[in-house]
């Protein structure tokens, strides 16, 4: 339990250092419409919590990174993660593709636009879904599911799931017109703790990452490697990056199948918790039907023997 309290201790020091990280940005950028203080915070309050990850290890007493899934070589984690993105970006396709087909999202066609922005989108999407999928996977994943634990192992990974899911929903918000400073980025964590909890207009969203953390736990579990996690989560991101760049959500009386997508972030929603869940239930039961013809091998080479 004193893991998940330092986690909520370890998120507010990076958000608290975070906000004094951001004013010399805030100041630079000056009043803008485009990129608010609040996202200036958050992207400054995030690049501090994965500079902080070793030092949190360290606190937990893991001293090597393979304790936590880093067992590739340099080579092979390269050639893993980028075989993996493309078999996230795979896995994001059909919920992409129904998104379509249902009219609940839809292309934005201005050519000039698209051809202007899609080269800094793409660095943009790329850069940001490999920092989430490496910053993520090592806490929930790695150090979450990889320390000694008196629960069983599923207990571990329901666990594991529901925070990661909650964490989602962990959003500061800062007050206009108020100088950002220590205090400031305090005010804002203490705002977002009430949205750790499902409601009725995030219940969806919530439902669907919880799967989504069951399922890269039982990846990481199957595997080993934590790589393959952090390259599947980046290509799930960097679709979702560009579907929402690129795209808007069909506005009513023409979108009639708007409940099928979350207020979270109008992507995620009870479309994609059954393509997840229906991955989970493939990837688990064909892992099981593996270790059981391994057993059974094994034995027939006893009887053998």
């Amino acid at each position: 339990m004193h893991i998940v309290i330092l986690f909520f201790i370890f998120v507010l020091v990076s958000f608290m250092v975070g906000s004094l990280l951001g004013i010399p940005i805030i100041n630079l950028v000056g009043p803008n419409e485009l990129i608010t203080n609040e996202n200036i915070i958050k992207f400054t309050s995030f690049l501090f919590a994965i500079g902080l990850i070793y030092p949190l290890m360290r606190v937990l007493g893991i001293s090597d990174w393979r304790r936590i899934g880093y067992v590739d070589s340099s080579s092979d984690s390269i050639k893993k993660l980028m075989q993996c993105f493309f078999i996230g970006i795979i896995c994001a396709s059909p919920i992409v593709i129904a998104l379509f087909m249902l009219n609940i999202r839809y292309l934005d066609l201005h050519m000039d636009r698209i051809i202007a922005e899609f080269p800094l989108a793409l660095v943009s999407a790329i850069i940001s879904s490999f920092l989430i999928g490496f910053f993520e996977e090592t806490f929930f994943r790695g150090i979450l599911i990889n320390r000694p634990h008196k629960e069983s192992l599923t207990s571990v990974i329901i666990l594991s799931s529901i925070f990661y899911a909650s964490m989602h929903f962990f959003s500061p918000v800062l007050q206009e017109n108020t100088p950002i400073s220590l205090s400031s980025g305090f005010s804002g964590y203490l705002t977002a703790l009430p949205n750790l909890l499902p409601n009725s207009t995030s219940i969806d969203s919530y439902a669907c990452l919880f799967i989504l953390g069951v399922l890269f736990s039982l990846i990481r579990i199957r595997y080993k490697s934590i790589i393959t996690t952090i390259g599947i989560h980046a290509g799930l991101v960097f679709s979702i990056k560009m579907l929402k760049h690129f795209t808007d959500q069909t506005p009513w009386p023409y979108n009639k199948y708007s409940y099928l997508v979350g207020d979270y972030d109008h992507v995620l929603g009870y479309i994609s918790l059954i393509w997840l869940t229906i991955l989970c239930v493939i990837f688990y039961y064909s892992h099981a039907l593996k270790l059981q013809q391994r057993k059974r091998k094994f034995h027939e080479i006893g009887k053998i023997i």
